[in-house]
């Protein structure tokens, strides 16, 4: 969320909006990512409503546009828009080491596992940070794994991206711990596991460029081409 907008009153999301708090802010328009699952029913009772999609590349340079127009930012959002297409708007690598991004603190103890899948806003991301996705399947629905497909897989990295302000050392240490047991992993014999700490990287929008930027970076660390921050 840009620094700008943090003071503002939340009011949950598309999925789970606090109508009391929307109804208490007297808003003039509510804009929504779109899914099947928002009550645009009841949120169309308190204000003009709109359902924008963010699920490809294509598609959120749409909305971003179709948002500067409903905000009186077309212009800025013109230029967000096209850098969006420019930086992610490029093919998927098919030579590389082989990258898995985990949403989430997994258990590993018969949980599933959440991760970036190719065919996605997440996934173009990805490949505009030069990431191979270890995934190399597109999926409908939500992305998630088992420990034994995981073994499977097998990826020479694995980026586990983190919705927090900030990842404790202990909280580090128990999840490496945990990751340390699955010994026939490529990504742990090779010491290759990464982290990505901030609730932003989970966003849709413009912040999906600071995602690419990001994943860059850490690939970088973890093949000793920057220093450990």
């Amino acid at each position: 969320v840009p620094a700008e907008l943090e003071p503002r009153v939340r009011v949950g999301t598309g999925l789970t909006p606090n109508f009391e708090g929307i109804v208490g802010l007297k808003p003039d328009l509510i804009v929504l990512e779109a899914t099947s699952q928002a009550d645009l029913t009841n949120l169309r009772t308190m204000a003009t409503t709109r359902s924008l999609p963010w699920l490809t590349v294509d598609e959120a340079a749409k909305s971003m546009k179709k948002l500067g127009e409903l905000t009186g930012t077309t212009e800025q959002a013109g230029m967000r828009a096209g850098e969006l297409v420019t930086r992610l708007k490029v093919d998927a690598p098919t030579e590389g080491p082989r990258v898995l991004v985990v949403l989430g603190m997994p258990s590993f103890e018969g949980g599933s596992l959440w991760y970036i899948r190719r065919n996605s806003l997440h996934g173009a991301a990805m490949h505009a940070a030069g990431l191979r996705n270890a995934m190399e399947e597109g999926v409908t629905g939500a992305p998630s794994m088992s420990v034994e497909e995981l073994l499977r897989v097998d990826p020479d990295m694995i980026i586990t991206m983190i919705s927090k302000p900030e990842l404790s050392e202990a909280d580090r240490s128990v999840y490496l711990e945990r990751m340390g047991r699955m010994t026939t992993l490529q990504a742990v014999k090779n010491n290759k596991l990464g982290f990505l700490v901030g609730k932003h990287f989970m966003n849709t929008g413009p912040s999906i460029l600071d995602l690419a930027d990001a994943l860059e970076a850490e690939i970088g660390r973890l093949n000793g081409e920057l220093p450990v921050q």
